[in-house]
């Protein structure tokens, strides 16, 4: 089966985000994206079509001289391709999967050991409702504290077994909004401060 990669779209990388926060790890990042983020700041254009066993390859070759576990499947929006034959060859050489998504599709059919969902909008749009992860960022995309706040009261976040929160980024002058999510997760158990720290690092 083939994929639609963007440029560099299979690389090594530090997480800077969320629950495997500062682990080494491959990302793929897919082409295409259907959600329209007004200040979308990632580079999803497609540059190139490949076959899961091609993507393998490069993954294995980043990793070979690395004790690097996991293997992050992001875009644009990876959910808009079937990607159940990668995921299922990835993980029959030893790596543990994940799948970052928008939420605007349903992942059921994915069965990464880690999805996190990171919804742009809480509205119909927003489909996949449940999973490992859960990474809110109130001012990106026009979504605010108050819609989180709400969605969080009326128990939509419920299915999700790890909840961030996390101040927008501007690289002019690093995290904004900061004392709000402080707020939020001072009424709001469970929950977690995120830091968008890839961008802190100056790292992809």
């Amino acid at each position: 089966m083939e994929y639609p990669l963007a440029k560099d779209g299979v690389f090594a990388t530090v997480q800077g985000e969320g629950d495997l926060l500062g682990l080494p790890m491959v990302f793929v990042r897919f082409a295409g994206c259907p959600v329209g983020c007004i200040n979308c700041d990632t580079d999803y254009s497609f540059a190139e079509r490949v076959t899961d066993l091609e993507i393998l390859i490069r993954i294995r070759e980043l990793t070979r001289w690395k004790e690097t576990e996991w293997v992050w499947f992001t875009g644009g929006e990876p959910a808009i391709h079937n990607l159940s034959p990668l995921l299922r060859l990835v993980e029959s050489k030893g790596y543990k999967t994940a799948v970052a998504t928008s939420g605007i599709r349903n992942c059921g059919r994915f069965s990464p050991k880690l999805l996190s969902v990171s919804p742009h909008a809480l509205d119909e749009t927003w489909i996949q409702r449940s999973g490992q992860q859960l990474n809110v960022v109130p001012g990106l995309n026009g979504l605010s504290i108050d819609a989180i706040q709400k969605a969080n009261d009326d128990g939509l976040f419920d299915g999700f077994e790890s909840k961030w929160i996390t101040p927008v980024w501007d690289n002019r002058i690093g995290a904004m909004n900061t004392g709000d999510c402080i707020a939020f997760i001072n009424r709001r158990p469970g929950w977690k401060l995120g830091v968008q720290a890839h961008k802190a690092w100056g790292v992809a």
